[in-house]
């Protein structure tokens, strides 16, 4: 029983030494590519919000005047079915455009974040297997671990990034 718990325990070891971690949010936040990459998600987020603010007022103007519209007096059940029928178009067509936007602001956000992120995952694999890592975990997982397998500062250089 002695002799299967210390080879558990010298596995255990052995895993344990092969695992190293790397604070990719500290990484990434030093990045200027990542820097100029959410400045220009925020620049798009901004034209598409004030776009779709534009788009809300035109439709809160146009459901104001189809109400007003409704409301007079003479109007017939044909036009009140039309009136409702243009204010479904106008609200229809007001969360067309914010999914729209949605969608651009992903795919921008998809385009400008994945080759960063894919460089950056592949520094990560090269330190590792330059240091004999077999894991490498992200620091918000971990609680506690020596400084000596921390990969970010390592990680950082391989990119040429200054850590911040």
């Amino acid at each position: 029983m002695k002799k299967v718990f210390l080879l558990f325990f010298l596995i255990g070891s052995m895993a344990m030494a092969q695992t190293a971690y790397v604070n990719s949010d500290y990484l990434l936040a030093s990045m200027t590519e990542m820097q100029a990459a959410n400045a220009e998600i925020q620049k798009l987020n901004k034209s598409l919000g004030s776009d779709l603010q534009k788009a809300e007022a035109n439709a809160k103007q146009k459901l104001a005047d189809l109400q007003y519209k409704a409301s007079a007096p003479g109007v017939t059940e044909e036009q009140m079915k039309q009136y409702a029928s243009q204010a479904d178009a106008l609200q229809k067509e007001l969360e067309s455009s914010a999914q729209s936007a949605e969608r651009t602001l992903g795919l921008k956000r998809q385009e400008l974040l994945d080759p960063i992120l894919e460089r950056v995952n592949d520094a990560i694999e090269a330190v590792a297997k330059e240091k004999g890592f077999k894991l490498v975990v992200n620091a918000s997982a971990v609680l506690f671990a020596d400084e000596s397998v921390n990969l970010t500062p390592a990680v950082a250089a391989k990119l040429g990034v200054t850590l911040k």
